[in-house]
């Protein structure tokens, strides 16, 4: 349990000093955001499947992201 702790531990003190932002394209960026939105609309109408195969309940909140570029 403690190599568990420490690993998630050094995995975000990675993850915070990776900056993503210089890394990544804008228009990438941008169509990550539009990809994340496109399906949280499909979970907000109901329109996704779940692993058994059925379709999963319609979601209450799943807001817009933003895309600050």
């Amino acid at each position: 349990m403690l190599n568990v702790a420490v690993l998630v531990l050094c995995i975000g003190w990675t993850a915070a000093k990776w900056d993503c932002n210089e890394k990544i394209p804008i228009e990438m960026r941008k169509q990550i955001v539009k990809y994340q939105n496109d399906f949280r609309h499909k979970l907000l109408k109901g329109e996704v499947r779940g692993t058994a195969g059925r379709m999963l309940k319609p979601a209450k909140y799943m807001n817009d992201l933003v895309s600050n570029m």
